[in-house]
């Protein structure tokens, strides 16, 4: 296990290959790069569909580098469990 811009990050090797596990990366590949793209910024503001992975990424890694997510989603009767 490796830390990656805050987030831990689990590295293995197979037959001399070494594999980065975005699996069981929280918010996965998103959760790397979002921090590279907003540097100079304390505070992330996504209008975000319910689908997708695009929030949750953005969640963990404003935590994991002490910045502000905020995100808006549609409004839902029911909510959807990645928006909870």
């Amino acid at each position: 296990m490796t830390i990656a811009q805050g987030l831990p990050v689990l590295i293995k090797e197979h037959a001399g290959i070494f594999c980065l596990r975005d699996d069981v990366t929280l918010g996965g590949t998103k959760a790397r790069v979002i921090p590279h793209l907003f540097d100079h910024h304390r505070e992330y503001v996504y209008a975000s569909p319910v689908q997708g992975y695009a929030q949750v990424a953005l969640a963990y890694a404003a935590r994991a580098n002490g910045k502000k997510a905020v995100i808006f989603c549609a409004g839902r009767k029911i909510k959807h469990p990645r928006t909870l």
